[in-house]
């Protein structure tokens, strides 16, 4: 995106400041409400003017030793301190300690896989040897000098851990040679300004909250080994085979598919690669993750024209992964989707989709995901294009998944529901989701959204964190129309790229963008337990032509009303309000002019949630 729309963008917020001192006041946190007194925070949806944040920078070498399914690492990091603060301790993750004994996990892990935790072998921080104690799935240093606001340190760590091989918990092997690896480094974990350090223990069950930073990373496999991962492959001439350079090089130039590694090429007895050391750089990110296999298969293309350079795509799968034949250019098909009806440009160079876990779900990486197969296609596009989406929340705009997690699953979630519709109709999460809410929305399933995410497990904190807060989002669209919408989100995705906004830097943000006050709709979807139920309660006839239906709002979720009206001869009418229609009365009425005799009411659609439809339906 250029400065020109940027900046037209960002002014677009910014035109209209005095709507936040008339809005209600949306209930609040007692850290945001710091934040506003720091000027770090605002009501209007943007960052304070004394903002801040911290980063951290990354030069790793690993070593990846298949047959001990284990790998070695050293890496050094510049970790600046842009805080006002005078930090005494150093706070980091060690998240394969999900495996030591002994943890507190949120899924089962198989006993073949449990060890003995993350190997420390060294930590450094300005090249002194620093005294640690293990906290879970975190490392805590005690600083003897802290670092300074505005300075910087540089920290050395050298470590082991052995890869799991049995449990499908977002990483490890596939197979015997394959091998999927995410959370493999010690990282720093953020400190911000709402929260301090973030000292939630990894139990499995949430994802992740990480800063902004700059990535060098070398993997050492062994031969024939090929490796692909998060950023740009910066010596592919030294690590492939000619014959495979050549086809990887043509795949980067076209919009076809290339298949730069076939079986074929295994069979040939022919090298695939010549050198074992891959190096990669990625800017600018919040996390790196990468795949290694000596025998998957190799799928390239380019998408040219929807931003300013092309953007690389790959699909890495096993010959038994047959779905994964189709997914470079499903791939394709989603990041132009994104791109041009979103719409924001994607953010990002490059994007693989590597088929490394014998589970059911998919897991995000920036520019790397690890994905299922699927025997079906409904399946394969939706978890392709789910995942992707994925990298503008909460790789792009650095939400926190690990204690607001709907705020990027909600939006990967609901993002791609019109592609989906139309490149394979056979899965819609949004209608799937809608069911659900109907089917929960009125038990002790439902919870506030905005409840901490560590606090939520199993089918409660996928209702609350993927399911409610989409369909939510779908409803807030409708409330907008689409056109608003789409310029409240790519406005969002503008002021908060690269930052860490709250759900009520959202809330503030649609509200201020909008030019409307939207907490009518924010309180019930997000901050209560809130139900769905509308229904009929009552249709007469009040002229010889025409009628007056009268619908009732029973619960206390705002959705749209849509109703069908099927007459006599078969022919049938639309009426559609947004939720909207709900924000001063629980009862509507609607007059119907018509001189043809009315058989039928049904009220709803498959997007619109409803626990009691059994009031839905008139029939004469």
């Amino acid at each position: 995106m250029n400065i020109c729309i940027r900046a037209a963008i960002y002014s677009f917020v910014l035109l209209f400041p005095l709507i936040g001192k008339s809005q209600q006041k949306l209930p609040t946190h007692k850290n945001f409400d710091k934040g506003l007194q720091k000027e770090t925070r605002t009501t209007l949806g943007v960052p304070g003017a004394k903002y801040w944040q911290n980063t951290a920078s990354y030069d790793i070498n690993a070593e990846i030793i298949p047959g001990e399914k284990k790998l070695i690492g050293t890496e050094s990091i510049h970790y600046q301190n842009n805080s006002p603060d005078s930090l005494k301790q150093l706070v980091f993750h060690i998240f394969q300690n999900l495996y030591k004994k002994g943890t507190i996990r949120d899924d089962v892990v198989h006993p073949d896989d449990v060890h003995n935790g993350v190997v420390i072998k060294e930590l450094k921080i300005n090249n002194q040897i620093t005294p640690y104690r293990i906290e879970g799935t975190q490392l805590v240093a005690d600083m003897k000098q802290p670092i300074a606001s505005s300075s910087s340190v540089t920290i050395k760590v050298a470590w082991s851990f052995s890869i799991p091989s049995k449990s499908n918990i977002r990483m490890g092997a596939k197979d015997e040679t394959s091998f999927f690896l995410g959370q493999w480094f010690p990282k720093v974990a953020v400190y911000d300004d709402l929260n301090g350090w973030d000292r939630n223990i990894h139990s499995g069950g949430q994802e992740f909250y990480y800063d902004l930073g700059n990535y060098n990373y070398t993997v050492t496999a062994p031969k024939g080994y090929l490796v692909w991962g998060t950023g740009m492959l910066q010596n592919p001439n030294e690590v492939l085979a000619k014959s495979i350079y050549k086809k990887y090089q043509k795949a980067k130039k076209r919009d076809a598919v290339v298949s730069i590694v076939t079986q074929n090429d295994y069979r040939s007895g022919k090298p695939i690669t010549r050198n074992n050391k891959w190096i990669f750089e990625a800017n600018h990110v919040s996390d790196v993750a990468f795949g290694v296999s000596d025998h998957f298969l190799w799928d390239g293309t380019s998408l040219k024209g929807v931003t300013e350079k092309d953007i690389y795509i790959e699909a890495v799968y096993p010959v038994a992964s047959k779905d994964f034949i189709e997914v470079a250019e499903l791939a394709k098909k989603s990041i132009h989707y994104f791109s041009t009806e979103l719409p924001y440009p994607f953010p990002f160079p490059t994007m693989t989709l590597f088929n490394g876990t014998n589970g059911t779900s998919g897991m995000e990486y920036p520019m790397i995901a690890n994905d299922p197969s699927a025997d079906n296609r409904g399946r394969t596009v939706d978890v392709t294009a789910h995942e992707i989406a994925h990298n503008y929340f909460p790789f792009y705009v650095l939400t926190n998944e690990t204690e607001q997690a709907w705020m990027d699953e909600a939006f990967a979630a609901m993002m791609p529901y019109k592609y989906q519709q139309k490149t394979e109709p056979t899965l819609n999460r949004l209608t799937r989701y809608a069911r659900s809410m109907s089917k929960y929305a009125n038990t002790d399933r439902n919870v506030a959204s905005m409840v901490n995410s560590t606090m939520l497990r199993g089918g409660t904190s996928y209702f609350n964190l993927y399911m409610k807060p989409a369909v939510g989002l779908y409803v807030l669209q409708d409330i907008l129309g689409e056109e608003l919408f789409k310029k409240c989100l790519a406005a969002y995705i503008e002021t908060w790229r690269g930052k860490h906004p709250t759900p009520l830097d959202f809330f503030y943000h649609v509200n201020q963008t909008s030019q409307q006050n939207l907490n009518w709709f924010w309180k019930p979807w997000f901050f209560e337990n809130a139900s769905p139920d509308l229904g009929i309660e009552k249709l007469e006839k009040i002229t010889k032509d025409s009628y007056q239906i009268t619908i009732k709002k029973t619960g206390e979720l705002p959705v749209p009303l849509d109703l069908t009206v099927i007459y006599k001869d078969q022919t049938t009418q639309n009426i559609h309000y947004s939720a909207a229609v709900w924000k001063e009365n629980d009862s509507k009425t609607i007059i119907v002019k018509t001189t043809k005799q009315i058989q039928k009411i049904v009220l709803g659609n498959d997007y619109i949630p409803d626990t009691n439809s059994k009031d839905n339906y008139w029939k004469n």
